[in-house]
Parts: C-alpha cells; sequence; structure tokens
C-alpha cells in the first residue's frame, strides 16, 4: 500500500516581513545630513594656517577684548566690554598688511558662539586700525 502525500509550498522569502523605504528622501535626508556634518567640522576644526607670530612692537599698542558682530575683512565690528574713546561698538579696519594675523574662519566661530576675542589695535585719523588679534581670557571683561 502506497500513501500518497500531497504538501504544500511555502515560500520564506515571500512572507519574510520587508519595509521599502523610499529612495528620494532617504537620499535627500543623507546628503542633508553629510553636508551639516562637514559644514561643522569644517567650521570648528583648527585652521590649517597655524600659529602667527605676533608684529613686533606689539607691547606698545592698545587693545580691548569683546564679542565680534561682524567679520567681514577688511572690516570688523566688536561690541566691547568697556568703552573705548566713549564708544561699546567698535567698528575696526584692518589693512591689507595685517590681513595675515586675522583668520577669518577662527573669528566667525567666536562670533556665532560669542567668545570673546582681542584686538590690538592703533587709532589714526580718528578710525580704528586693527593691527592683530588672539583669542581673549574667558573671564575678560576689563579689557586692560
Amino acid at each position: 500500500m502506497t500513501i500518497r502525500v500531497e504538501s504544500e509550498r511555502i515560500s520564506i522569502v515571500e512572507s519574510a516581513p520587508s519595509r521599502n523605504f523610499p529612495r528620494i528622501p532617504v537620499a535627500l535626508l543623507s546628503m542633508f545630513l553629510t553636508l551639516f556634518l562637514g559644514s561643522i567640522i569644517w567650521l570648528f576644526a583648527p585652521s590649517d594656517t597655524g600659529e602667527v607670530k605676533p608684529p613686533p612692537g606689539l607691547e606698545s599698542l592698545r587693545y580691548v577684548d569683546g564679542v565680534m558682530s561682524k567679520v567681514d575683512l577688511p572690516l570688523l565690528v566688536m561690541k566691547a566690554y568697556d568703552e573705548v574713546d566713549g564708544k561699546k561698538n567698535l567698528e575696526f579696519k584692518v589693512p591689507e598688511s595685517s590681513l595675515r594675523f586675522f583668520d577669518v574662519v577662527h573669528m566667525r566661530a567666536h562670533s556665532s558662539i560669542g567668545l570673546p576675542t582681542r584686538i590690538y589695535f592703533k587709532v589714526v585719523n580718528g578710525e580704528f586700525i586693527a593691527v592683530y588679534k588672539t583669542d581673549a581670557p574667558a573671564n575678560s571683561g576689563s579689557g586692560k
């Protein structure tokens, strides 16, 4: 006696749960995240220019500490912690000979998060001429 058994075929692949993500939104989100993270890394990465030695005679110049409100070389605008010649909002012009002392990316990063900057300057015909910049001490507020 022969028993004939018929079995039903089950396809494992067809019954497996699957999730299909739409390609265009995933691609756009991936591009956005890549650009966003790349921008953050570029903005806060150390500058490749290295540390520039300050100009000679720096100790004879006046300086002021404050937060940069505009960094658009050759023009800098600072909200100073203390008044300088009766002003707290100071506009500096950077001569071409001093441009190498001003790292725009670094200064814009300071400006964006409110870190203090120290500007060494001289006054020529009533205009503030920026000669050198450095990071101000974190607790500066005296400008001295």
